[in-house]
């Protein structure tokens, strides 16, 4: 009878302890998404500092966007965090739109882990797909957090507004480096291929502007603000070059 009780009591122990191990490893798969839901929301919003929370600040980070133009690549937290702090600042507006995730796979590796899912991104207003991309992601765990360390995605742009948005990036993280006829060159190329766009003349007027080509820069503003009087950027940055 106490070898039966024994046994029972052991059973059960094994249960209790693989039931306990199920809910932490549940608990730390949400846990990771939500980081990476966190992520692309405070991307949406143009929420810097919740958007670099998201992120391990560290040298050996990796963003890669791929898109059919030109590709955008960024190693260690100062490239990325500086890229985007940058652009967030220059392009405040929200962008709207609805995100929708699906088919989650997540790979724990102890204090590391690979995340894979769907997602399409799907205008507020109108209801339609923006683009739809298949995301990678890797995060490790810092100090009791999962943050993220590697971000790409296979993706297709679906409407020529996010070909626009993606060429834009790129223009910016040229001028971030420094490299103004590179970006200038990629700038002017957007506003051949969209040239009703208030916000490729806005940028390629920042483009002219860093590089000290005032009456260029102003030129491009004014051009901005006459297709959308609402510009409040092309207003501040006219209101500087003209003092």
């Amino acid at each position: 009878m106490l070898k039966r009780i024994v046994l029972i009591g052991l059973l059960c122990a094994v249960s209790f302890s693989a039931a306990k191990q199920k809910d932490d490893t549940s608990a730390e798969i949400e846990a990771i998404k939500s980081v990476v839901i966190s992520e692309t929301t405070h991307w949406a919003n143009r929420n810097f500092k919740g958007w670099s929370d998201t992120w391990a600040h560290t040298d050996y980070v990796l963003a890669m966007y791929p898109t059919d133009l030109i590709p955008m690549e960024f190693v260690g937290w100062d490239s990325l965090g500086s890229f985007w702090k940058s652009f967030y600042e220059t392009h405040p507006e929200p962008r709207i739109m609805d995100i929708k995730r699906s088919d989650w796979h997540v790979q724990l590796y102890g204090n590391a882990a690979w995340v894979y899912y769907n997602q399409k991104l799907i205008h507020q207003e109108t209801g339609e797909e923006l683009a739809e991309s298949r995301e990678v992601k890797f995060v490790e765990k810092f100090d009791g957090t999962w943050k993220l360390v590697y971000s790409t995605a296979v993706y297709q742009p679906s409407e020529e507004e996010d070909i626009e948005y993606d060429l834009n990036d790129s223009g910016y993280k040229l001028l971030n480096q420094g490299k103004f006829q590179e970006a200038k060159a990629v700038f002017q190329l957007n506003v051949k291929l969209y040239p009703e766009s208030w916000n490729v003349y806005d940028s390629l007027g920042e483009a002219f502007m860093k590089n000290g080509e005032k009456d260029l820069a102003i030129k491009n503003y004014q051009h901005s603000l006459q297709l959308n009087p609402d510009n409040e950027n092309a207003k501040e940055m006219l209101k500087r070059l003209e003092e």
